[in-house]
């Protein structure tokens, strides 16, 4: 992982993610968010200590799926009275149809109707404009990797749960597909989750309330993960890229490690967009006693936020507990108060600067 030079976020590597570096002319420990006082329900079950992969030294994180045919933008369907509405018309990745739930049964193109209200997670799949559409976010891959690191940092948090964007009941997955193409985004290099923030930002699709985490279908030369780091950086997409490439022949591509088989088995790819959503909300804060650059941890490379040389092999969430998560060290963001779990903490905070 390595610190961008002009603003603040992190890269992520597969195996061995060594501390991130760069200049950091504004580092501090900033102060937490606002008081957040609305309540709200939740989703997810008890989780069970996952393992993620390691691999040699150096390389990426990856995964991805077999290729599919991509087809251009199709209607979407009619919204239904009761029961399934009927599918979208056109051809290649058309419009899911309605139900009488005022949810979208197939492929949702929208924010779809919240379940629950307050701060939540809402994720995307996104793709360039000439990127190959794999179906994941209706084959069930996008929904069984959140399922699967929702589950075991649910068991890591003694039963609470992290907040998911969801529309009766099912993971809310929205389709995203951007006005740039694959090269032209992997040009940006490490701007490339700016770039995808600020073209759904654009397209209307970042909601205040909301971490955006983003399923990438594309290509990125310089990592296969990135977020945002507040105070410091402060955004709301959370990216995961499927199909990164290095022009280092000895670092692994980011479509090397797949996603999770099931909801028990979190993997190397599922960790990694945990790791970035952990980012976005303001996780690790400088003032954590093991906190190395930017918003990382060096006692234990089991840590899910760890950076260092030694292989990450993430099982465990803040080894001792005190760094990020139950630390309680006054004035430091600690996930344990975050606003983005169930049950709503006492005195629930927001991520810094939002």
């Amino acid at each position: 992982m390595r610190l961008r030079s002009t603003i603040f976020g992190c890269t992520l590597y597969l195996a061995t993610i060594a501390a991130c570096t760069g200049d950091d002319p504004k580092t501090g420990t900033g102060g937490d968010g606002g008081t957040v006082t609305t309540s709200t329900g939740g989703t997810g079950g008890i989780g069970i200590v996952g393992s993620g992969g390691s691999g040699a030294t150096g390389g990426s994180r990856g995964a991805g799926a077999a290729g599919g045919g991509s087809g251009v933008t199709g209607g979407s369907g009619g919204a239904g009275t009761t029961g399934a509405g009927t599918t979208g018309a056109g051809t290649g990745t058309g419009g899911g149809g309605g139900s009488g739930t005022g949810c979208v049964v197939g492929r949702a193109v929208t924010d779809q109707p919240d379940d629950v209200q307050g701060y939540q997670v809402h994720v995307n799949y996104v793709l360039p404009s000439n990127g190959i559409d794999e179906g994941l976010d209706t084959n069930g891959a996008i929904a069984t990797s959140v399922a699967a690191f929702s589950k075991w940092l649910s068991g890591q948090m003694g039963g609470r749960q992290i907040r998911l964007d969801t529309c009766g009941g099912q993971l809310d997955i929205r389709f995203f597909k951007i006005n740039q193409t694959e090269m032209e985004l992997k040009a940006k290099g490490i701007f490339l989750r700016d770039a995808i923030e600020e073209a759904m930002s654009t397209a209307g699709l970042i909601a205040p309330n909301k971490i955006e985490a983003v399923y990438y279908g594309g290509d990125s030369s310089e990592s296969c993960g990135s977020g945002p780091w507040p105070p410091g950086l402060v955004g709301h997409v959370a990216g995961l890229y499927l199909k990164g490439t290095f022009a280092n022949p000895s670092i692994p591509s980011c479509a090397s490690n797949p996603l999770a088989p099931n909801k028990d088995t979190p993997g190397y790819l599922d960790f990694s967009i945990l790791h970035e959503i952990l980012h976005t909300v303001g996780i690790v804060p400088t003032c954590a006693p093991h906190h190395v650059p930017s918003g990382h941890v060096s006692d234990s490379p089991t840590d899910i936020m760890y950076a260092g040389n030694l292989p990450w092999n993430p099982s465990v969430l803040d080894v001792n507990k005190d760094d990020y998560f139950g630390a309680n060290i006054p004035g430091c963001t600690d996930l344990a108060n975050s606003a983005f779990l169930d049950p709503l903490p006492a005195n629930a905070m927001k991520p810094p600067g939002w």
